[in-house]
């Protein structure tokens, strides 16, 4: 047996209209969890940085790197700087990995080769040369011979006043 309601036009529009504002909320939010990231190598592979789609950096995101010997423990653990940057420098290479995740549901991994170690090689420019060095130390020994002179003289002419006195 099946029961039939008359429903007024007036009633079938209200309930049109309040299906759609259901369906309309429903679909907003789904683009809402429908953003993802984006993300771009630094300085042909020494780090990361990682934007929203709204091109919004993830600023201060939990960052571990894995170097290409050890998957399991990270190489170095950090957080995203505020422009959502990370940098590294590699030791070996091989493919690093890189997880990102702003503990807010958001996050990536990505794999970056390291080809060449050249480019991350340190220079000393603190150094000097070996005649720079020679130069200081002997005037380390002069400063300090003439010190030592200085005060023995004072002490013998204090010594020479007192007996000619």
């Amino acid at each position: 047996m099946l029961i039939y309601f008359k429903l007024s036009n007036k009633v079938l529009m209200y309930l049109k209209i309040i299906f759609l504002l259901i369906l309309l909320t429903f679909l907003n939010t789904i683009s809402l969890f429908s953003h993802g990231i984006n993300s771009k190598i630094i300085n042909n592979g020494i780090g990361i940085q990682v934007l929203y789609d709204s091109t919004s950096p993830m600023s201060f995101a939990e960052t571990k790197v894995f170097s290409p010997s050890n998957k399991k423990t990270p190489f170095q653990e950090g957080f995203t700087d505020k422009n959502g940057s990370f940098v590294f420098v590699p030791d070996i290479i091989g493919i690093w990995k890189i997880i990102i995740n702003d503990g807010l549901g958001h996050g990536i991994v990505k794999e970056i080769e390291i080809k060449d170690l050249k480019i991350f090689k340190q220079k000393n420019t603190n150094s000097l040369s070996k005649w720079h060095k020679l130069l200081i130390g002997l005037s380390f020994i002069f400063g300090i011979t003439g010190i030592i002179t200085f005060y023995q003289t004072r002490k013998a002419l204090k010594g020479d006043k007192i007996a000619h006195s």
